[in-house]
């Protein structure tokens, strides 16, 4: 068969179609494609001298096949004139004179083609015997095309139209290829069943191997599946499934295995009947045997065990091959009922129940099936056990599936059975005849076998050209598909999180509670940084790394950008909302006299939105009605006070306690006036002397109080705040018991809720005696093992260590460029004193960590290492490891540690030993990581440093 029709075939690659590319202008070479289509489509181009001359008219629609007399054919046998393709190239040819004889109808025949492929040399005539129209579709093993038999054309049969399978370039270099197109036309033919497409024949012509099969009028499952988006009609859904549920028991009943059915291998006429066709991959099961072709084998057995093993051609479909398919195991009869339950699906709810994920990679906790609505709960178990990944916990056979899914299918009738049984009767002694010609075949497919060599090299380029370009276009729609998903996954978080923060500001009188402004907080973090997490994005890259689906890449990642705009201006919006709301709410405790209250919601209002113009007249009418309050409050106090104790006791506790009030409004020192305080409890002890015990009692409560502001103020001051503890002590010497039990401590950052958000909140401790400076920046970390605790997420760096240094004259001070490098070079005696004197300036216990805890701190959740870590390493002309690098630069973990690993080892404590991690600038790249672990030398303390760890005390 001639090489040139590929070179007129098109490809759609937007939904596959084949089409034929327009003919030349050329006048000859149109009249010679004219004569092809006619001679395909049963009709004949009349010529203008000839228009009435009994030719059939172009309008018959049933293509019904009719006789003329062929006055021209007469005149020129009469004349003795020699036919030539010219003269019989312009006639149909299904036409023949009345009453000639078979021998003159086929003569006259092929006259006529030899004419046509004199004239059109693009013109495919099988065998002398097969006219191709037009293409239909490409299979596993070949194109299949619509042909006219002309030999029915000559018997004037009224449907002369069939389909022509032929192999293609790929499976004729197999060295089984011819074996396998046979097999399968064997097989077929072997399957007699309504829902399997029938196979008429098997021969080839020169190089080019076909089979015929019966042509049918519909389309495939496929295309019918991509246009009904939420599947079928149910009693169409279930009619198919029926259908080819039948097709494939009866094949197993043969034991054969189809090993590549889907929705492209399912015919649906317009009849409404479901044809399974293409058992090109099909495989007996293991029982039968598989293995080369033997002829010894095929004649002396009454069993085809001579099996063509399609596994060999990778002849598979990933979406719907069972997860042993794709571990290369023996074909079985439960493949294909993991395949039937996938269609099953799509046919009903449109959708594939794993999104197309190939079996070998489903881990099925991960996906939630499609929900088929209408169904009976026996159904759904059924259709969840048919698709079940293992073999183990999926049906064996596709009758046990389907008594289970649709047991009234079951329900035969006693006449059916009987008929039944006469036809399998009919079958065998048809099969003894059968048998018979397939020693023939047999015979022919060793002759065959050596002619396998000869392909025709210039076809398998144009094979290679349209699989590429088919392969082409699925990456595109898997990529687009893909990419939409993960679009799809960011747009449907950010509207659940951008519905809830609207709730929050729906019900905004709850805005004073801790609950309330937790959950704003947690759900605008959340939002704002969804789009920062875009890793996404380069294991996609990975995946699809051709060059043509960088568009598809470039425009995903467009689309991420401009979504994190969207939400971010989203953010802008409801900041200014959330701050209104705290305007609002403040303006309410206000008139409501709730001023601490009023003023904490007036600060969390600018913490949201500091431009609000709204804020500092709320703040005015704050401190306006504040001040007019105290001084009620303290006219009030002078009234009561002269009437009598309870009042003046009142005014006493009063009076401690706004103790704690100036602490939140002063902003700045301690500004509670202790000695007043002394004089009403000393005016209370004159006065009601008589009331003894219960004064003594009243009063510890007030120096109790005082007590404990003056703890609250030491967490922002401890060192002044123990001069007032101690001037406290000496203005009220009969309560310092009550004082003694008072403990100054610094105000503890490190808050346990941080645990596991180092990457965003970080801790460090003011210095007791320079408030203005803080120790190392901590995360907090939570541990089964260890608790909870306090990390550096640096190392110590040598400006840190450089302030003590500076305050004990201890150590040696480093240059003030290097004060971002780690602290190395110190020995284990001056890192425990710089620790000591931490400890004393914080207040906080702090301590070098323990093995255990550097490891839990720096393997994080995943144990990652910074693919950029600065450890030894010279190839290529890359070197790294040469200096020391300042602390900050690296990755952070999931912990938010930073330079774990290389740079400068770490000191641990192993037991009591002293031991150092994590490798350095010196280790080489191979050994450095989270296990690298070495006893501390003193010759390596110019590349060892430090990390501090400090206890924390939940609350």
């Amino acid at each position: 068969m001639s090489d040139e029709m590929d070179k007129d075939i098109i490809v759609d690659e937007d939904d596959c179609t084949v089409l034929v590319k327009k003919p030349s202008k050329d006048i000859e070479e149109k009249l010679f494609q004219e004569d092809a289509t006619q001679l395909a489509q049963g009709k004949r181009r009349v010529p203008a001298d000839n228009q009435h001359d009994g030719v059939m008219s172009d309008d018959d629609e049933d293509d019904r096949t009719r006789l003329f007399s062929n006055p021209i054919n007469s005149s020129l046998k009469s004349s003795g004139k020699e036919l030539d393709a010219s003269d019989i190239s312009t006639y149909e040819i299904t036409s023949s004179a009345t009453g000639t004889s078979l021998s003159d109808a086929i003569n006259r025949t092929n006259l006529e083609v030899k004419g046509l492929k004199s004239r059109n040399r693009q013109l495919k005539i099988i065998n002398q015997r097969f006219l191709l129209a037009s293409k239909l579709g490409v299979g596993g093993m070949g194109a299949v095309y619509r042909a006219k038999d002309l030999r029915k054309v000559e018997a004037q049969d009224k449907n002369p139209w069939v389909a022509v399978k032929l192999l293609n370039e790929a499976f004729k270099e197999h060295p089984t290829a011819f074996i396998a197109l046979q097999r399968e036309a064997q097989k077929s033919q072997k399957l007699a069943h309504p829902n399997i497409v029938r196979v008429y024949d098997f021969d080839r012509d020169g190089e080019t191997v076909y089979m015929t099969m019966e042509l049918l009028k519909g389309e495939d499952l496929n295309h019918i599946i991509k246009r009904k988006k939420t599947g079928l009609e149910r009693e169409d859904a279930l009619n198919i499934i029926r259908q080819v549920g039948g097709a494939l028991a009866e094949a197993h009943k043969h034991n054969i295995v189809h090993s590549d059915f889907k929705p492209g291998n399912i015919f649906y006429t317009s009849d409404k009947v479901a044809k399974v066709f293409d058992f090109g991959i099909a495989r007996a099961v293991s029982e039968i045997g598989s293995g080369p072709f033997n002829f010894a084998e095929s004649v002396g057995g009454g069993d085809d065990k001579t099996v063509f093993d399609a596994s060999t051609l990778n002849a598979l479909t990933p979406a719907y091959a069972s997860k042993e398919m794709h571990d290369g195991q023996d074909a079985c009869k439960s493949d294909d009922v993991y395949a039937l339950g996938c269609v099953a699906y799509e046919v009903l709810t449109g959708k594939h129940p794993y999104g197309k994920t190939p079996a070998n990679k489903i881990n099925a906790k991960q996906y939630k099936l499609p929900f088929v609505e209408g169904m009976k709960r026996k159904q759904i178990k059924a259709l969840q056990k048919s698709i079940a990944v293992d073999r183990q916990d999926r049906y064996q056979t596709v009758d046990d599936f389907l008594n289970d899914f649709l047991p009234e299918r079951n329900k035969v009738s006693s006449a059916v059975k009987i008929t039944l049984s006469i036809l399998v009767f009919a079958l065998f002694f048809s099969g003894v005849l059968y048998y018979k010609q397939q020693l023939d075949i047999d015979l022919k497919e060793q002759a065959l076998l050596v002619e396998q060599q000869e392909i025709d090299a210039q076809r398998i380029a144009s094979e290679k050209r349209m699989e590429v370009e088919r392969t082409k276009t699925l990456n595109l729609e898997n990529a687009k598909l893909e990419v939409g998903r993960i679009l799809e996954g960011y747009e449907k978080n950010v509207a659940i999180l951008k519905k809830r923060l609207d709730e929050h500001a729906f019900v905004s009188s709850s805005s004073d509670s801790l609950e309330w402004q937790l959950s704003v907080s947690r759900d605008i973090s959340a939002l704002g940084s969804m789009y920062e997490e875009n890793d996404w994005v380069s294991d996609f890259s990975k995946k699809y790394s051709e060059k043509y689906l960088q568009p598809v890449i470039n425009r995903a990642l467009n689309d991420f950008e401009d979504s994190k705009r969207s939400i971010n201006i989203w953010l802008g919006g409801y900041h200014k909302k959330v701050s209104n709301v705290y305007l609002a709410k403040a303006r309410d405790e206000i008139y409501m006299e709730n001023y601490p209250s009023a003023k904490k919601l007036i600060e969390l209002s600018r913490q949201y939105y500091a431009e609000n113009i709204k804020i500092q007249p709320v703040q005015k009418l704050l401190v306006k009605n504040w001040k007019a309050k105290k001084l009620q409050d303290e006219r009030l106090l002078r009234q009561e006070n002269s009437r009598s104790y309870k009042k003046y006791n009142e005014s006493a506790a009063r009076h401690v306690l706004s103790c704690s009030e100036q602490l939140n409004s002063a902003g700045g020192g301690f500004n509670y006036n202790m000695k007043e305080l002394q004089n009403k409890i000393t005016l209370l002890n004159k006065r009601y002397r008589s009331m003894g015990s219960k004064v003594s009692t009243e009063n510890k409560s007030h120096v109790r109080s005082l007590g404990q502001c003056i703890r609250l103020y030491g967490e922002a001051d401890p060192k002044e705040a123990e001069l007032i503890l101690a001037k406290a002590k000496g203005l009220f010497p009969s309560y310092s018991s009550v004082l003694a039990k008072v403990k100054i401590r610094p105000f503890d950052s490190c808050n346990p809720n941080f645990a596991g958000k180092g990457r965003r909140y970080t801790c460090s401790d003011r210095f007791m005696n320079n408030p203005g400076s803080s120790g190392p920046e901590l995360v907090v970390i939570r541990s089964k093992a260890s608790g909870v605790f306090a990390i550096g997420k640096y190392e110590v760096t040598q400006g840190q260590v450089a302030v003590f240094c500076r305050a004990t004259k201890r150590c040696q001070i480093a240059n003030k460029k290097d004060f971002m490098l780690p602290a190395v070079g110190y020995s284990v005696d001056e890192v425990n004193d710089y620790i000591a004197w931490l400890k004393a300036e914080t207040g906080f216990d702090y301590r070098l960590p323990s093995l255990k805890e550097w490891g839990f701190s720096a393997r994080g959740r995943a144990g990652e290492l910074d693919n950029d870590r600065n450890c030894q390493l010279n190839s290529r002309g890359l070197v790294k490891g040469i200096r020391l690098l300042p602390v900050d630069i690296g990755k952070e973990n999931s912990w938010g540690l930073i330079n774990y690993i290389g740079n400068a080892q770490e000191i641990v404590l192993d037991g009591t030993h002293y031991r150092v991690a994590g490798g350095s600038r010196l280790t080489p790249m191979e050994s450095c990581g989270l296990d690298t672990l070495e006893n501390l030398r003193e010759g390596d303390l110019g590349v060892t440093g430090f990390r501090v760890v400090r206890k924390i005390e939940l609350k």
